[in-house]
C-alpha cells in the first residue's frame, strides 16, 4: 500500500468523522453528546428515554426495556494498528436490570456478546467482563452469536461508586489489548490480553437485550472517542470558587476600619459552607493555589467596586492570554462572578452561580432602611450582626452605621416589584447598576448555569406603612415602614425567581440558602468535567452561641462544659448553646482595648458589644449574666463622658452610683443627663448596659410587672405621638436628638422584656422635653 494510498485514507476518515486535531494526533472517532448526532450512532430507544443534558448522553428508563445506542461504523478499529479507545462514563444509580458500555458487540439480536464492557447492576455490581476472542476464531469479532460462544471470559470487580465520573480506556497495540479504568488516576491495568486477539466492530451504550424488569441502572456518557494515542485533552481551566458574603474577614479592616491589601482578606474560620466543595476539587487531583483558588474579599464595598477587585485578583494570577477560568460562586459570589463574566465573556469557560440574588434579596430593603439583618444562623447575617456592633460606636444609628459600611446592601435591592401599600404595588425604589446588568445577561447564557433552592419560606412582597415623623427626620423606611409579609418559593433568603433567568438552564436543589453549595457539590464537578464525586453532607445550621474578640487578648469560651478557644480570626462558636449559659476569658497578648462581640445565632436582639482595657498577661473572666461586668461597662462610658463634660453633676451621681451598685440612683442620672446635654453617640450605647442590669436585677418580675411596665412604655410612647402631631399641625418638626430617642425607644418595644419596656417608657418620656 503506498504512502500516499495510506495518507488519503486518514484524510478521508478525517473528513468523514470530523475529527483531526493535528497532523500529529489523528482522532477517528469523537462524540461529546452535546446534541443527538445520527451521522455517528443508531440510536433505539425502545421503551426507556434518550436524553441530552448538561453536554452528556442520558439513558435510563422505567419500563421493561432500556435503550441501546450503537455506533453506525463497523470499521472503527480496522484501519490503524495502534488505537485507543476512551468512554467517560457514570452510573448514576443501580437497579435490577443492568447495563453498560460495550466494544466488540457481535450482533443486534439475541444474545449480546463483546470483547469488552462495564457492565452495572444489583446482581452484577460494577464489573468488567471480557472475552478472549482469538484471531483465528473470531476475526473481527462478529460471528460468535450464541452463549456457546464465549471464550476465555473473564470478570472483574470495580471498586467505583455510583454517581462518579470514570474513563474507561483501552488500548490497542496490533492485536493486543490492555484496559485501564481512570489512567490518570490508576496507570495499572485491569486486563491485559494475549496476542492475536480479534478487532472490535462496534460500540454500544446501554443493554440490547428486551424484556426483564422496570428497575433499570441508569447510565450516563459524557464522551466517547477512538484516536491514535496522541490525543491530549486541553489544559484543565483555573477554577475559581467565590465565596458569599460574610464569608470573608479582616480584623484591621473591620474593627479598627484601616484599608488593607486584597490579600489580606480571608476566609472567615467559622465558615464551613465550603469545605465539601474544596474537599471535593482536591479529591480529584487539583491543587489550591495553582489549580484552584478560593477568592476572600472585602464585601462590605459597593457591587462595582467588588466586581473591579475580583478583576484585578484575576490578573494577579497570571493565566495565559487566551486561556479561560471556570468560576464558582455562592450568593454574591455568584453575583460577582457572572457580572464579571458579562464583562470578559471570552476569559470565562463556565460561571456556576449558588443560590444567588441576581435580581436581588427582599431581605435587603430592611437592612438598608431598617439595619434589620436577619435572624437565621448563616454566614452574612453573623458577619452583619459582628460587623455592626463594632462599628455602631461610630454612628448614632445602626442605619447610619449600614449605610456607611456596608454599602453593598444597596446595591442587593431586588429589581422587580416587592412592595405594597394596601394592597397596591409601589414602584421600589432603583438599583441601576443592577437592572442595567442584567439586561444583557443572555449574551452569556452558553457558558452560564445557575443553582437555585427551594422548599424555604422567602420573603417576596413586603406590606409597607406609613413611617412616623421620626422615621423621616433620621431617613428611615423611606418607602414605609414593614408591618408584614408575603412569602414565596426559594432558599429561605434569595427568591426562585431571583436565583435564575428566563430563557437560561438552571437547576434546582431542596436547600436553604447557606446549604446550597454542600447540595451542589457534585452538580458542580460534572459540570466541571471531574469524574470522582463525593457523599453530599450539608453543614447543619443549629443554632449557636457566637463570640467574636478584636485583639489585644485570646478568649476562651465555656458552655456549661463546652470549651472553645478563639482561631486565628478571633471567633468562638459554640453550637446549641446559648451566650447567657457561657463565661468568657481574656488573656492579655498586648496592652489596650480589647472589642468583644457575642451574640445568639438565631437571635437578633441579644448582639452585645463591650470593650475595655487590657494588658499583657492580664485576665479577664466575663458573664452575661454578671451584673458586675455590665456595671464596669457604664462606668468605663461615663468616665468617658467625663472626659468630655468634666465635673457634670449628672455625670458624676452616676459614677457614685455605678461604684455602689445602686441602680434607681444610676437610670435617674441617666436619663437627666441624656435630657440635659442632648448627648447621643455615647449615650444611646450606654442603654444595652443598663437593659442588662436591669434584666439580670429584675430577673423574677411577674407577668402582672410585665404588663405594668408595657403599658406605661405605651402609654409615652402615645403622649410622643399626640405631642408630634400636634407640633407637626403648627409645622414644627422634632430634632434630630428627639426621633433618636424615639427610635431607640421604639426598638426596645420590638423584643419584649420587663428591662426593654422599662428603658423604652423611660426614653419615650424625655422626648418633647
Amino acid at each position: 500500500m503506498s504512502v500516499r494510498f495510506v495518507a488519503l485514507k486518514i484524510f478521508f476518515l478525517c473528513f468523514i468523522l470530523l475529527s483531526c486535531r493535528s497532523a500529529n494526533a489523528i482522532t477517528f472517532f469523537d462524540d461529546s453528546f452535546n446534541y443527538k448526532d445520527d451521522s455517528k450512532w443508531n440510536y433505539v430507544q425502545k421503551t426507556g428515554s434518550i436524553g441530552f443534558s448538561g453536554g452528556y448522553l442520558e439513558l435510563k428508563s422505567s419500563t421493561p426495556s432500556f435503550p441501546i445506542v450503537y455506533s453506525l461504523n463497523n470499521g472503527l478499529f480496522k484501519f490503524q494498528e495502534n488505537l485507543v479507545f476512551e468512554a467517560k462514563f457514570m452510573f448514576t444509580d443501580r437497579n435490577y436490570m443492568g447495563d453498560g458500555i460495550g466494544v466488540g458487540f457481535t450482533n443486534s439480536s439475541g444474545y449480546p456478546l463483546y470483547q469488552f464492557a462495564v457492565w452495572n447492576g444489583i446482581n452484577d455490581n460494577t464489573i468488567f467482563i471480557h472475552n478472549d476472542f482469538n484471531n483465528s476464531f473470531y476475526n473481527y469479532c462478529n460471528v460468535a452469536n450464541s452463549r456457546d460462544g464465549l471464550y476465555g471470559r473473564g470478570i472483574t470487580p470495580l471498586e467505583i461508586r455510583d454517581g462518579e465520573w470514570h474513563v474507561l480506556r483501552i488500548e490497542k497495540t496490533a492485536k493486543k489489548y490492555k484496559v485501564y479504568i481512570d489512567k490518570d488516576i490508576n496507570d495499572v491495568p485491569i486486563f491485559s490480553s494475549a496476542d492475536n486477539q480479534c478487532i472490535p466492530e462496534v460500540v454500544f451504550l446501554g443493554n440490547p437485550l428486551e424484556g426483564g424488569s422496570s428497575t433499570w441502572t441508569s447510565l450516563n456518557v459524557d464522551y466517547v472517542r477512538i484516536h491514535d494515542g496522541t490525543y491530549e485533552l486541553p489544559e484543565r481551566n483555573k477554577i475559581i470558587v467565590l465565596p458569599g458574603l460574610g464569608a470573608s474577614w479582616n480584623e484591621k479592616a473591620m474593627v479598627f476600619n484601616q484599608i488593607v491589601a486584597a490579600n489580606e482578606w480571608k476566609m472567615t474560620l467559622f465558615v464551613r459552607n465550603y469545605d465539601s466543595l474544596v474537599g471535593a476539587l482536591e479529591q480529584n487531583g487539583l491543587v489550591k493555589g495553582s489549580d484552584y483558588f478560593v477568592w476572600s474579599y472585602d464585601w462590605r464595598k459597593p457591587l462595582a467596586d467588588i466586581v473591579t477587585d475580583f478583576n484585578v485578583f484575576i490578573s494577579g494570577l497570571g493565566i495565559s492570554s487566551g486561556d479561560q477560568i471556570d468560576l464558582v460562586g455562592h450568593s454574591l459570589g455568584g453575583l460577582v462572578a457572572r457580572i464579571w463574566t458579562q464583562e470578559n465573556p471570552d476569559k470565562v469557560g463556565k460561571v456556576l452561580t449558588l443560590g444567588s440574588p441576581h435580581a436581588g434579596a427582599v431581605k435587603a430593603y430592611e437592612a438598608w432602611n431598617g439595619a434589620s439583618v436577619g435572624d437565621k444562623f448563616d454566614a452574612q447575617s453573623i458577619a452583619l450582626n459582628v460587623f455592626l456592633q463594632l462599628q455602631k460606636r461610630n454612628n448614632q444609628n445602626l442605619v447610619d452605621t449600614v449605610r456607611n459600611y456596608a454599602k453593598i446592601l444597596k446595591d442587593l435591592l431586588p429589581t422587580f416589584n416587592y412592595l405594597k401599600v394596601n394592597g397596591k404595588i409601589k414602584i421600589p425604589p432603583e438599583n441601576l447598576y443592577l437592572s442595567g446588568k442584567n439586561t444583557t445577561v443572555s449574551n452569556i447564557f452558553e457558558k452560564f448555569t445557575a443553582v437555585v433552592g427551594r422548599g424555604e419560606q422567602t420573603k417576596e412582597w413586603i406590606n409597607l406603612g406609613e413611617r412616623s415623623i421620626f422615621d423621616k427626620i433620621l431617613g428611615l423606611w423611606e418607602q414605609g415602614k414593614p408591618v408584614s409579609f408575603l412569602y414565596g418559593e426559594g432558599d429561605g433568603t434569595v427568591l426562585k425567581k431571583s436565583a435564575k433567568f428566563e430563557g437560561d438552564i438552571y437547576v434546582e436543589k431542596a436547600s436553604e440558602h447557606g446549604t446550597i453549595s454542600d447540595r451542589s457539590v457534585n452538580f458542580v464537578l460534572s459540570e466541571l468535567g471531574l469524574g470522582k464525586t463525593i457523599v453530599e453532607i450539608a453543614v447543619q445550621n443549629d443554632p449557636m452561641a457566637v463570640f467574636y474578640l478584636g485583639s489585644p487578648a485570646k478568649m476562651t469560651v465555656n458552655c456549661n462544659g463546652g470549651v472553645g478557644v478563639t482561631d486565628a480570626e478571633g471567633w468562638v462558636t459554640m453550637a446549641n448553646k446559648n451566650i447567657a449559659d457561657c463565661q468568657v476569658g481574656l488573656l492579655g497578648t498586648g496592652s489596650g482595648t480589647y472589642h468583644l462581640v457575642m451574640g445568639n445565632s438565631s437571635d437578633g436582639s441579644s448582639w452585645q458589644y463591650s470593650e475595655g482595657e487590657i494588658g499583657v498577661g492580664e485576665t479577664k473572666n466575663i458573664s452575661i449574666v454578671d451584673k458586675n461586668f455590665w456595671y464596669d461597662q457604664v462606668l468605663r462610658e461615663t468616665n468617658e463622658l467625663l472626659g468630655q463634660f468634666g465635673g457634670n453633676k449628672n455625670l458624676l451621681i452616676m459614677k457614685t452610683a455605678v461604684e455602689g451598685k445602686n441602680l434607681n440612683q444610676l437610670l435617674d442620672a441617666y436619663i437627666a443627663f441624656r435630657k440635659e446635654k442632648k448627648e447621643t453617640k455615647i449615650t444611646l450605647g450606654t442603654v444595652n448596659y443598663l437593659e442588662k442590669i436591669l434584666g439580670i436585677e429584675k430577673a423574677g418580675v411577674n407577668g402582672n410587672e410585665l404588663e405594668k411596665a408595657r403599658i406605661n412604655a405605651l402609654s409615652f410612647k402615645s403622649l410622643a405621638d399626640r405631642t408630634a402631631l400636634l407640633l407637626q399641625r403648627r409645622r414644627i418638626n422634632p430634632t434630630n436628638w428627639q426621633s433618636l430617642n424615639y427610635s431607640q425607644a421604639e426598638g426596645l418595644l420590638n423584643n419584649p422584656s420587663y428591662a426593654r419596656y422599662f428603658l423604652a417608657g423611660k426614653i419615650f418620656e424625655i422626648v418633647w422635653k
